[in-house]
């Protein structure tokens, strides 16, 4: 049985690793949606701030899910312009976007790297929504069997 010094020692130790994982997920989920909201962009000069507010507003709300699959679909494919109606435009239009290439010959290289980002996503939300219902927050052998205390 534990003592109440080890039991409280073990909760500080699970909180402090929780709270950083926590940081940094939400971290990973900010720098994502930067991306997202400023990566592609095409505009006319005058309204460049109102597209990229507007792909940021679209974004802001979003699941790390959701998040992730227009990653995927928007930044590991070629750049395609959407706003075609700029050609005729007598302003100065900007356009610009990054794209993640892959190599052609390893067509596994842009599996492996969906896969990569499915398995932050699991863990994730294996953090916030199911560790608690895997552990018994009143036992340090329980944080040990689920690999949070050593």
């Amino acid at each position: 049985m534990e003592s109440q010094d080890e039991l409280e020692q073990a909760r500080n130790e699970v909180h402090r690793k929780i709270g950083r994982n926590m940081l940094l997920f939400q971290h990973l989920e900010i720098l994502l949606k930067f991306i997202i909201a400023n990566g592609k962009v095409s505009a006319p000069i005058s309204q460049l701030k109102t597209v990229v507010d507007r792909q940021a507003k679209a974004i802001k709300n979003k699941t790390l899910g959701h998040a992730l699959g227009v990653f995927i679909e928007n930044f590991h494919n070629s750049f395609t312009n959407s706003e075609s109606g700029h050609l005729d435009s007598t302003e100065i239009v900007v356009s610009y976007s990054l794209t993640i290439e892959h190599n052609p010959d390893n067509p596994s290289h842009h599996e492996a790297r969906r896969n990569a980002l499915a398995e932050i996503l699991k863990q994730r939300n294996d953090l916030v929504h199911h560790l608690f219902l895997k552990i018994k927050p009143t036992s340090i052998e329980s944080w040990r069997e689920i690999g949070i205390l050593p």
